[in-house]
């Protein structure tokens, strides 16, 4: 995927949802290419019909690209969540929030067939 593609990429997943996600398009710019590998990694091993749990998957550039192979269960569980609901509700990812520092959240309690930390 080329820069240009790439930027689009990250711009989809940011068009959805309001406030200063400029920090988010920092970061998955600056990791987008440590994140592809570790997708092209999933996409060689797992197959699409595998349940997968993203820890931290927000901003969830990892999962955006699960989604757009094609992978149909897919979820993130990350302390904010609500800062990419529309992205993630409109994506058919479920997201689960949980803070462990501040001991607040759910931890799902679904069967998972890979767990990942983004």
């Amino acid at each position: 995927m080329n820069k240009q593609d790439r930027m689009s990429f990250v711009d989809s997943i940011l068009s959805l949802d309001e406030g200063d996600l400029q920090i988010y398009k920092s970061y998955m710019d600056s990791n987008f290419i440590r994140v592809h590998k570790d997708f092209e990694f999933v996409s060689k091993y797992v197959s699409k019909e595998q349940r997968i749990l993203d820890i931290g998957g927000v901003p969830p550039l990892f999962s955006a690209l699960l989604k757009s192979a094609g992978y149909k269960d897919v979820s993130v569980l990350d302390p904010y969540p609500e800062k990419f609901s529309k992205f993630l509700d409109s994506n058919g990812i479920k997201k689960y929030k949980l803070d462990i520092l501040n001991d607040d959240g759910e931890i799902p309690r679904d069967e998972y067939d890979l767990v990942c930390f983004s």
